[in-house]
């Protein structure tokens, strides 16, 4: 068609991939996520012209100026929205950047231009939208100053007439609030639903954060099975987002080609240009969720990142312990111990056991919102019961952090450890990641309870003065604990008895024993030695060690 080609096409329904027309000119596009914004995202359309301009021709052929359609090709141009008309070599346009949000990726904000002679214009796109036509020497007076960052959130807030959404960790279904589907990619593995407000009032509830299909009843919080994969986040992880004014949620989910479908693994707390508060699922069974900073810059980075979430929570078929918890939470069932009569009471501190209510062979511990280790190591152990300890002050409040979590577990070896109870003591007074694990038998274990019972009463008498603090009690807690606890100690191994310097040797002459009688004479009694060494420390390893459990 040559010269009389009409304008260059950018199609707001295209935003990956390249297209054009062979001999003219081609466009490729790529969509990214803002470096100067998280939040919005930004289709680049670089225009390649395959003819060098032609300067006097410039003024009568739109072969070199620009149309933008929010349709999705050639063969669906849709409605035409604004037109560019180059009057100079150095005006026409190479490359264009439309922004949007993550939350309204249908509803295009700014609109740049850079021209050959590298000037950029900033538009917004409603302003783009009325004018709809534009000679390349009037450009400038559609475009805005100051920033794109400054502008973008601003111009959201106007597209989108201010509707926040208030996020409530009650239990109600969601109030006016408006939600759309969207595929990521082409390839149909995950997808993503994002909810944005429609009112003035509108409210995000957590018990109604998932698809209902999939979505754990809040109310009765019922276990699901091993083949199950249901959708449910706590509230306990959610507590730091309570009552948040939000632009609006965005959950992944897995798509028809990624089965089972519609299981969630990424939530997204999406407000104004910056703030992002991502959570990841954990587990499996959706009991456990972490805040977590997750850093992707395109769908690929996202859809690799959503792969890695995918398969390390699938991995992990666990029962999770949620140790401050004084509440029923998912697949756990949490009892606060009846007060013992008197003169057996305990002022000093409240106990609150967690029962499992499914049966898996391990777990997953988390405090202060996250997974903990004890001893740097993962917990994997198949807990029968978990009993967390929390102190009491002089005015009868119960502390929110335990001075004491006792697990009780499966023995690992049925013949002889399972007549000894062990119970895993964990002390959360130093680092609050890593706890120390300790073996301990019930009598030490009731008498420093008793121990520790009196804290708060010793305190109201010795002291008049103002009460200690939670934290306060709690290292003194654990004082008491480190001074109950033996000292873990390991006997040497016994050393085999050898020939001293001075005793009488084998008297060889004497038996008229060869020299290599005399070699194997020495190796059999070494080897006997051994064996009763070994035996010697096996008795007084248990006698020290095992006994001291029971």
């Amino acid at each position: 068609m040559g010269l009389s080609q009409s304008s260059v096409y950018l199609y707001l329904g295209f935003k990956d991939r390249s297209y054009g027309i062979e001999g003219n000119h081609k466009v490729f596009v790529r969509r990214d996520i803002s470096k100067i914004c998280k939040n919005f995202e930004r289709v680049f359309f670089l225009i390649r012209y395959d003819k060098e301009p032609l300067r006097e021709l410039l003024s009568r052929n739109p072969y070199y100026d620009i149309t933008i359609c929010t349709g999705t090709g050639d063969h669906n141009k849709g409605k035409s929205i604004f037109r560019y008309d180059s009057y100079s070599v150095e005006e026409i346009i190479k490359v264009a950047c439309v922004y949007y949000s993550v939350l309204r990726p249908d509803l295009p904000l700014i609109v740049c231009f850079l021209t050959r002679q590298h000037k950029l214009y900033r538009c917004t796109y409603n302003k783009l939208e009325t004018q709809a036509f534009v000679y390349s020497y009037n450009i400038r007076t559609l475009t805005f100053g100051g920033t794109v960052k400054k502008r973008l959130p601003e111009e959201y807030i106007t597209r989108s007439r201010n509707k926040k959404l208030t996020f409530s960790l009650e239990i109600h279904n969601n109030k006016g609030v408006t939600k759309n589907s969207y595929g990521i990619s082409t390839d149909n593995k995950f997808k993503k639903l994002i909810y944005t407000g429609s009112c003035d009032s509108c409210t995000v509830y957590y018990s109604d954060l998932f698809e209902s299909s999939t979505q754990i009843d809040a109310k009765k919080l019922d276990c699901p099975k091993i083949t199950d994969f249901k959708n449910f986040i706590d509230p306990y992880f959610l507590e730091p987002l309570k009552n948040n004014k939000l632009d609006g949620i965005i959950v992944y989910y897995t798509a028809s080609r990624n089965k089972p479908e519609n299981v969630a693994y990424l939530v997204e707390f999406i407000d104004l240009c910056e703030v992002k508060k991502q959570y990841v699922r954990k587990d499996k069974h959706s009991a456990c969720w972490h805040k977590a900073e997750l850093k992707y810059t395109n769908e690929k980075q996202l859809i690799k990142k959503l792969e890695e979430i995918k398969k390390d929570a699938d991995s992990k078929d666990v029962t999770t312990y949620i140790i401050e918890k004084k509440a029923t939470y998912l697949c756990v069932k949490v009892e606060k111990d009846k007060e013992p009569k008197k003169p057996n009471t305990h002022e000093g501190y409240a106990k609150y056991s967690h029962t499992p209510t499914t049966k898996r062979y391990k777990s997953n511990l988390v405090h202060n919102l996250q997974s903990i280790k004890l001893e740097s190591k993962e917990f994997t152990r198949e807990i029968v019961v978990m009993d967390s300890y929390f102190l009491k002050n002089s005015k009868k409040e119960e502390d929110d952090t335990p001075f004491l979590v006792v697990f009780n577990v499966k023995p690992l070896f049925p013949l002889d450890l399972s007549l000894i109870a062990l119970k895993y003591i964990a002390k959360p007074c130093g680092k609050p990641e890593v706890w120390n694990e300790i073996p301990i038998s019930d009598v030490i274990l009731k008498q420093t309870l008793n121990k520790i019972d009196k804290i708060v009463k010793q305190k109201k008498i010795k002291e008049k003065s103002e009460p200690k603090s939670f934290k306060e009690l709690r290292e003194e807690a654990c004082e008491i604990l480190d001074k109950a606890i033996p000292p873990s100690v390991v006997p040497s191994k016994p050393v085999p008895p050898g020939v001293y310097p001075g005793e009488p040797g084998i008297p060889a002459e004497k038996y008229q024993l060869t020299t290599w009688q005399i070699i194997g004479i020495t190796i059999g009694a070494i080897h006997l030695s051994c064996i009763v060494g070994g035996v010697s420390y096996i008795i007084y390893w248990y006698r020290t060690t095992i006994m001291l459990l029971t």
